[in-house]
């Protein structure tokens, strides 16, 4: 079913990788080779270090000298001008973003995370890719009244309601879980958290999805896709079954078109 108000405002595909002798080296050089495959689309490149200092006490009175220092590079990455994909690169790990409310549909995901797969294996010669991951974030606005206590059971099944008697009012929740997911060993984790900005108009949610496709172990797109075909179908599931027909009702169901995200 589509949405007409899909509450997705962000996607991500995310690849670990199992390495070999030949894989190259992880330094900033190497991933520079990796990014100048996309400077023009993503020119803008952010890196992620670690300092660490050898130092040697030379008085109580006085701060250590620094006698040596090394610098590691953690992470890199880089995204378009208007900021709506982001590609992220660590040492056996690669990441893509889709930032686009409402419409980051998942075979336009799929198809340009594939496109980056293909520069890494090209880059650093992984012997393969371990696990997949994918990731959506939904957030979600419930109207009220200014004043008005919401009954969270009325909107979602992945959270209860505590009585304000003797406990108190709620001022902020948050529930995950953790759960097994087929094939096994594959996981599914959800969190579900109530946002800092809500008005006393609105409640605003936030769901995160990461499902995690284990042991892949290939290289292959038709290996891969198959993983990631039943994920999202997996995680379009899960969603519908995580909110009450009141708070479907919000995404207006039936005035939808185009790939329907989760």
């Amino acid at each position: 079913m589509k949405l007409g108000k899909p509450p997705i405002v962000e996607a991500w595909i995310g690849f670990i990788f199992n390495s070999n002798t030949s894989k190259k080296e992880w330094d900033i050089k190497a991933a520079e080779i990796f990014f100048d495959r996309y400077k023009e689309a993503m020119p803008v490149r952010e890196a992620v270090h670690n300092l660490e200092l050898q130092v040697r006490e030379v008085s109580r009175h006085m701060r250590p000298e620094v006698i040596g220092e090394q610098q590691t590079l953690l992470s890199i990455r880089a995204h378009t001008v208007t900021q709506d994909r982001w590609l992220q690169l660590a040492d056996d790990r690669l990441v893509y973003n889709l930032v686009l409310p409402g419409r980051p549909a998942f075979q336009i995901l799929l198809e340009e995370a594939f496109e980056k797969l293909d520069g890494y294996v090209d880059v650093f010669s992984p012997q393969s890719v371990k696990n997949s991951e994918l990731h959506y974030v939904d957030i979600i606005e419930i109207p009220c009244n200014a004043g008005e206590a919401l009954a969270l059971k009325d909107y979602f099944h992945l959270t209860t309601d505590l009585s304000e008697d003797p406990f108190g009012k709620t001022v902020y929740f948050e529930t995950q879980f953790v759960l097994e997911a087929e094939p096994r060993p594959d996981t599914l984790q959800v969190r579900l958290q109530s946002l800092p900005d809500s008005s006393p108009t609105c409640l605003r949610v936030r769901i995160d999805w990461h499902r995690i496709c284990a042991n892949i172990d290939s290289l292959e797109h038709s290996v891969i896709r198959a993983r990631m075909n039943a994920a999202h179908e997996h995680l379009r599931k899960c969603f519908r079954a995580s909110v009450t027909d009141q708070t479907w009702k919000l995404f207006e169901p039936e005035h939808g078109d185009g790939d329907d995200p989760v």
